[in-house]
């Protein structure tokens, strides 16, 4: 999805030690909320015509390639030289899954089933599932700041792969296996009603909870 694991490893750690805080990284996808229904249409318009996926991918490659020697991420210092590896990394991978396909003589497969979803939907998927894990939370405890969205198979499927909708449960025990998260989810029912936790009943109940 054109990033790197060992960048997003130390923004993802920072998220969590910072949930809500203001030195979350993430806080920006979630603070706006809640928003005016005609900011939200706005928002899914851009992802669905790429809008979104093209800034995004301008400030990746661009911004990378005019970074200065260093920069900080997670209080760590990185040097512009790995950013840009990381980033010739996911140009050449690119390159080579374009290359596979033309051999084949299906190139435009690379086109049709690699670029146009990540450029449109997958910014919608991506976006819909940001909203859903902190936007509009009661509060900045453990138990509130991060929500989990009850998930049918559709969803499952689009938006919320390898039980990322458990995302309260994800917080609380951060090194639970992916496919564990919904036993905790059940372990903590035991004891915490649903008025205690930041539960959805689904994404389109979700959304609508962070609409005005």
């Amino acid at each position: 999805m054109w990033s790197d694991t060992y960048g997003y490893r130390h923004y993802h750690l920072a998220h969590h030690r910072n949930t809500q805080l203001e030195d979350d990284p993430d806080l920006s996808l979630s603070k706006p909320f809640p928003v005016e229904k005609k900011s939200m249409l706005r928002k899914v318009l851009r992802d669905i015509f790429g809008v979104s996926g093209l800034v995004q991918r301008y400030e990746l490659i661009f911004k990378t390639l005019l970074k200065s020697d260093t920069k900080k991420n997670d209080g760590k210092k990185i040097s512009g030289f790995e950013s840009r590896n990381t980033l010739y990394g996911i140009l050449i991978s690119n390159i080579i899954i374009f290359f596979t396909f033309w051999i084949l003589g299906q190139w435009w497969y690379f086109l049709a089933f690699w670029l146009l979803p990540l450029f449109t939907f997958f910014q919608l998927f991506l976006r819909i599932r940001n909203i859903a894990e902190h936007a509009g939370v009661k509060s900045k405890n453990d138990f509130n700041n991060a929500r989990t969205t009850y998930a049918n198979i559709i969803e499952r499927a689009f938006v919320a792969p390898y039980y990322v909708n458990y995302h309260l449960e994800h917080h609380l025990f951060m090194f639970v296996p992916c496919y564990k998260l919904k036993k905790a989810h059940e372990m903590i029912l035991k004891k915490h009603s649903n008025e205690d936790l930041e539960i959805k009943s689904g994404y389109v109940s979700m959304l609508r909870s962070v609409l005005i």
